[in-house]
């Protein structure tokens, strides 16, 4: 979240890269079997794919796809180079569900966690999460409460009680979204760049 300016391996800003492509590419490889188990009997397959509530804070237009393959340093605060990334999360995690309704397809925010992430932050940023918490009535969480929510959505809640493409707050809890993040022409331009990024990487 608060990381420097860079490029992965493969030339990508360094948010985008490990916390969107990266998981794109290992649903990617494991589609084909959770495909096959969705058609045996009393299957319930599920994608759990871990967002932040920081989605809310990134570029007006969702994704700069424009300057993805650069260090994003033109104005791009460090926050917002997260808060793409997490929104191409939960955007993904909505078109999965649109594309493979037979699997159940979620995103969860696990809440504000101490962890290093949060940690290791500047001490004026540290202190503005912690106020923030605050403010919203809320606290950080430990490790283990942060582990909940995805823990929640991945065994605990019945099937029934999910909305395939939903994004869940702790604990459980349907999240609000934005005209961007349920935009749906967003959704299919995001799908089809992450598909063209991955098939080049194969």
């Amino acid at each position: 979240m608060d990381h420097p300016p860079a490029l992965s391996v493969d030339g990508f800003e360094i948010h985008f890269a490990t916390n969107h492509l990266g998981h794109s590419m290992l649903i990617r490889k494991l589609l084909p079997t959770l495909l096959a188990t969705v058609k045996k009997p009393g299957a319930d397959v599920r994608i759990v794919i871990l967002t932040s509530v920081g989605w809310r804070v990134r570029p007006s237009d969702g994704v700069t796809y424009n300057t993805l393959k650069t260090k994003q340093e033109n104005g791009l605060a460090s926050l917002y180079r997260y808060g793409q990334s997490k929104l191409a999360n939960l955007v993904y995690a909505k078109e999965l569900a649109r594309r493979y309704p037979g699997i159940t397809t979620v995103s969860v925010h696990p809440g504000t966690v101490a962890t290093d992430l949060v940690l290791k932050l500047r001490p004026l940023q540290r202190r503005i999460v912690y106020i923030s918490q605050f403010v919203q009535g809320k606290r950080v969480l430990t490790e283990a409460e942060g582990a909940l929510n995805p823990l929640w959505a991945a065994a605990g809640a019945d099937k029934k009680r999910l909305e395939n493409g939903g994004y869940y707050e702790p604990v459980g809890v349907l999240g609000k979204l934005d005209a961007v993040a349920t935009d749906v022409k967003f959704a299919r331009q995001l799908w089809e760049y992450t598909q063209e990024v991955l098939d080049k990487s194969e």
